[in-house]
């Protein structure tokens, strides 16, 4: 039976919200009684977003641990806050750059594991580790007890986990968060090295039991005709034709109007549907209008100084 108390937590900030309206739209077609909290850094408008889905708000107001909500807001790390200050005892953890397609709850077996992460269906070579992770000599340096490459066929986009509260170790966040940030390269790509360091190092020494399924689907990886051919839209309507998954608009794929090339469709879809929840019935091109405007403010380039922090882990 799948636990009673189960929601599903969505993390955004002011760039990347308009993807969570979709997000959040989605789990609501696909999780209709299924309750969501938004981690929000930043303060902003959030549109009626929590009276329209019903949904909590976690942001650095109500984070009750001082370490995490003066240490864990910002890029690549906010997310981290879901692991022990999530409203549910068990949840699904997703990027706002996210749809559902289905009901994902059957690829968690909380009975079986505390965790459960992706299961890639590629490895990686020492090269990819240190492209997308973490800087191999550096990890051994602080951690020698943990084989890195012992793992090269799991690592994982870490935009969707299943998770029990409290399974992760706080105190081996405390401790490898600085790290993320006094030791450039160390731990790559936002939160990903980190984060697959804590699933894996934690695992490895019996701190929780992980579990692996295939969660998401990662444009970037595919056509646009594959993807099209998998998640299709019939009659504008999207269509569960196989297993449930998440679709993810990970690394510079971002699912905006003029991204045609990639298939941006079901995004631009859900982002439909919550214009649809909070307006009314829209004429089509006064909801392109606002989803056009949505996108000029995310196409917007950080300031290089920005840019470079983010790249150290800081907001």
């Amino acid at each position: 039976m799948f636990p009673a108390d189960f929601g599903v937590i969505i993390t955004c900030a002011r760039k990347d919200f308009l993807f969570a309206k979709g997000c959040c739209a989605s789990v609501r077609q696909y999780l209709p009684n299924v309750p969501i909290c938004l981690l929000v850094d930043g303060d902003f408008d959030l549109d009626q977003l929590p009276h329209l889905y019903d949904a909590q708000v976690l942001n650095r107001r109500t984070v009750r641990d001082p370490f995490l909500r003066d240490q864990s807001f910002g890029y690549g790390i906010t997310k981290m806050i879901a692991f022990w200050e999530s409203p549910f005892e068990y949840f699904l953890l997703l990027d706002a750059d996210t749809v559902l397609w289905g009901d994902l709850r059957p690829l968690a077996d909380f009975s079986r594991y505390d965790l459960v992460i992706d299961q890639p269906t590629y490895g990686y070579q020492p090269a990819d580790i240190e492209t997308w992770f973490f800087n191999l000599a550096k990890l051994r340096r602080h951690y020698p007890d943990f084989e890195p490459l012992k793992y090269d066929q799991l690592y994982t986009c870490t935009g969707v986990t299943f998770a029990r509260r409290g399974a992760l170790d706080l105190g081996d966040y405390r401790r490898a968060l600085p790290q993320l940030r006094t030791e450039p390269g160390l731990f790559l790509s936002g939160e990903m090295g980190l984060l697959n360091f804590l699933y894996f190092d934690g695992a490895a020494r019996g701190k929780f039991r992980l579990g692996h399924a295939d969660t998401q689907y990662l444009v970037p990886d595919f056509t646009r005709a594959e993807a099209a051919a998998r998640f299709p839209l019939v009659a504008g309507q999207p269509v569960v034709a196989g297993p449930p998954n998440v679709i993810h608009y990970n690394g510079d794929t971002k699912p905006t109007l003029d991204n045609a090339g990639h298939y941006i469709e079901p995004m631009v879809y859900f982002r439909q549907q919550f214009l649809q929840a909070r307006h009314g019935e829209l004429a089509p091109a006064a909801a392109q209008a606002i989803l056009r405007q949505e996108d000029a403010f995310f196409r917007q380039r950080p300031p290089l100084w920005r840019r470079a922090l983010r790249k150290l882990g800081f907001k």
